[in-house]
């Protein structure tokens, strides 16, 4: 009995040892890396998020000066009235003026490339016309108004996005923006002006020819009797661009005919621009053109019924660079 005994304890020894031995040699090589026939596990497939919480990093200085768009916006940090990232900062504020209603936009951007132009259909020889949340929506930008509706005409001095489109000359006054976004405001027929040479020399990356100029160097401009672009003594809808300092701007839009409001004259748009601070401020289309967008939602009431089709549009782009989060850890 008792070598019954030994015998079973024996083989149990026996078969614990084997199960040691056959354990060390498949454990070994997975614990020192060197199972080459062992496949790699594959990686479990991640869903993008381009709308993230997460701060934006390495945000691009600057937007090739081309008329490709921006980036989209960051849901997370935008309002009905406001938007924020590293590269733009917009501030909408709604005030009565002589009983009418206007909406201010404050814009700061990191970038001169942010403040951008664009063409219906996508060039400036093309037949399109487009509304300005159609144009919006194509280029992702975050802010947008309309422009000088530059084809309407067939004169005037019109370069857009560094490229020289038009060089003939008219009575009225024109905004140009250089390569720092600053503002510069000519008369197109101002003696020794050569809007050639001068986009040349000081790198003017938009301009625009409407107007007329609400302020120049600080000081509030009487308008011209001469002027006769759209109903400028008259109350109507209105749109002006000011800049308030260094890649600091102020967009004005302002109600008008409509059953509730009738508008504002120029001069009345030139007051309030100089209230606000503006160095320079320049009028652009009004009327049913005027039309402000903040993230492809249009803020203001516009006139005569809704958007109309234009040949060109402004607006502030984001260089936020588009982040990638792993949902899982939600």
């Amino acid at each position: 009995m008792k070598g019954l005994k030994k015998f079973f304890i024996a083989l149990l020894v026996i078969i614990l040892i084997g199960a040691a031995a056959v354990g060390a040699y498949y454990c070994y090589p997975l614990l020192t890396g060197v199972l080459d026939s062992a496949p790699e596990p594959e990686p479990e497939k991640l869903v993008p998020n381009i709308y993230t919480d997460t701060p934006p990093m390495d945000v691009p200085t600057a937007l090739p000066i081309d008329f490709s768009g921006g980036s989209p916006a960051n849901i997370y940090n935008l309002t009905k009235t406001s938007y924020e990232d590293e590269s733009i900062k917009i501030d909408i504020k709604y005030e009565s003026y002589n009983n009418q209603r206007c909406y201010y936009a404050y814009v700061e951007i990191a970038h001169p490339s942010q403040l951008r132009t664009a063409f219906s259909g996508g060039s400036y020889d093309s037949k399109v016309r487009e509304t300005v949340s159609q144009m919006a929506k194509r280029q992702q930008a975050v802010l947008a108004i309309n422009s000088d509706f530059c084809n309407y005409r067939k004169d005037g001095i019109i370069i857009r996005q560094a490229q020289l489109y038009r060089n003939k000359p008219s009575y009225r006054d024109v905004l140009m923006i250089d390569a720092d976004g600053d503002f510069i405001i000519k008369k197109e027929k101002e003696e020794g002006f050569n809007a050639e040479k001068f986009h040349d020399e000081h790198m003017i990356f938009n301009s625009f020819s409407f107007g007329p100029a609400l302020i120049i160097d600080g000081v509030r401009q009487k308008i011209p009797g001469y002027y006769e672009e759209g109903i400028i003594h008259q109350p109507a809808a209105r749109a002006a661009i000011g800049q308030l300092g260094h890649l600091k701007y102020l967009i004005l839009l302002v109600d008008g005919q409509q059953d509730d409001y009738d508008g504002l004259t120029v001069s009345q748009v030139a007051a309030l621009m100089e209230k606000k601070g503006c160095t320079q401020a320049y009028n652009l289309d009004g009327g049913q053109s005027a039309v402000m967008l903040l993230n492809n939602r249009v803020i203001n009431s516009v006139a005569l019924g809704g958007e109309k089709r234009m040949s060109d549009c402004i607006y502030f782009a984001s260089t936020r660079k588009i982040i990638e989060r792993d949902r899982r850890f939600e």
